[in-house]
């Protein structure tokens, strides 16, 4: 199929275009419509121009299949399921579980649809593991990660060799040299955000090979199973210290989960899993197939 992408930044973008004027720049009426992740005016909360970056696009009346990948949804919510109700939007797609669960707008289906993972990059390089326990990641906006390092401030971790790298120092990499840090540690730690979004981060460690370490969370359900693909400890980090040097020092029960957690990513948390998903969603709503 032919995709055509329309918004700011794009060729032929017109800020006071409608979807006719859209249609007609772009050789007609689609087979589908996707509002992407990036159609979401980042403006701050109370904004009076709302979340919706271009109001004159409607799409009540269009009679196409529509979809929305729901993004922040920690920000106007309200806003975002008056625009997919008034809109005709039928199917949503969002990376919180809570919000698939809870969300009711008149006509919609909402799926969870957690970040995939891109196994051809986050993979087991083979290389030696020196380094214990490694993070990378915001720290400032979530307190829990800024009390786990504070926790491994202490004394009682200073036989670990840790890797910490935040956003806002000179030690985050992305791409390919943050997949080979990955895999330069045993365990490497990770939480869901401060709005409970289960990061990216948590597929790329699994990817690797490399034990996953994180947060309890009831976001977890359907997408990875502790004692199986991870080790979960309490928010309250009563039970941090105790698994963290259990999981360190049982290398056969670490080698076990970390390996089951590679298999688990790779089948259900690719880019090509999530194809599968979308096209499977397409299906179950619209009965649409590729």
């Amino acid at each position: 199929h032919d995709v055509v992408c329309y918004g700011e930044g794009y060729p032929g973008h017109n800020p006071r275009d409608r979807i006719e004027d859209v249609f007609q720049k772009t050789g007609g009426a689609p087979d589908l419509i996707v509002v992407g992740a990036a159609w979401d005016r980042d403006d701050p909360p109370g904004h009076p121009a709302g979340f919706d970056p271009q109001p004159a696009i409607r799409l009540g009346h269009v009679d196409v299949p529509k979809v929305m990948f729901l993004n922040k949804e920690y920000k106007r919510l309200d806003q975002k399921y008056a625009y997919i109700e008034r809109n005709g939007i039928s199917l949503v797609l969002t990376v919180l579980r809570s919000v698939a669960l809870d969300a009711s707008v008149d006509g919609a289906t909402f799926v969870h649809f957690p970040f995939p993972v891109n196994t051809e990059m986050f993979k087991d390089y083979g290389t030696p593991q020196p380094v214990d326990i490694g993070f990378s990641g915001a720290v400032d906006r979530n307190p829990l990660r800024s009390e786990i390092k504070h926790w491994l401030a202490r004394p009682e971790f200073s036989p670990l060799q840790i890797y910490w790298a935040e956003w806002g120092g000179s030690q985050i990499t992305a791409g390919e040299p943050y997949a080979r840090i990955i895999n330069h540690c045993k365990v490497y730690l990770s939480t869901p955000s401060r709005h409970g979004i289960v990061s990216p981060r948590h597929f790329e460690v699994m990817a690797c090979r490399r034990l996953l370490f994180c947060s309890e969370s009831e976001e977890y359900e359907g997408v990875l199973e502790p004692g199986v693909h991870c080790v979960t400890f309490s928010n309250d980090l009563s039970d941090f210290r105790e698994k963290l040097f259990w999981i360190l020092e049982d290398q056969e029960t670490r080698e076990r989960i970390a390996n089951q957690g590679h298999e688990h990513a790779r089948a259900n948390h690719s880019i090509q899993a999530r194809a599968r998903r979308f096209e499977k969603a397409l299906a179950d709503v619209f009965c649409l197939t590729p």
